[in-house]
């Protein structure tokens, strides 16, 4: 996977209606102890988070919002 990209997709309807979907992609370094917010502050309406695999991201854990 090094090198190679890979993307993450959410989906998901707002409970209220005339209301947009946002979305806030994490990701744990610590099995899932703490979360970090990724992606630019504008992806919040984005339903999927790209990155590029590294050999130090073996194990890390993605999660959305």
């Amino acid at each position: 996977m090094r090198g190679d990209t890979f993307t993450l997709t959410a989906s998901g309807t707002s409970d209220i209606a005339g209301v947009t979907r946002t979305w806030q992609w994490q990701r744990s370094t610590n099995s899932g102890s703490t979360w970090t917010n990724i992606g630019p502050s504008d992806t919040k309406t984005t339903t999927t988070y790209t990155d590029t695999g590294t050999t130090t991201i073996n194990g890390y854990q993605y999660r959305v919002y």
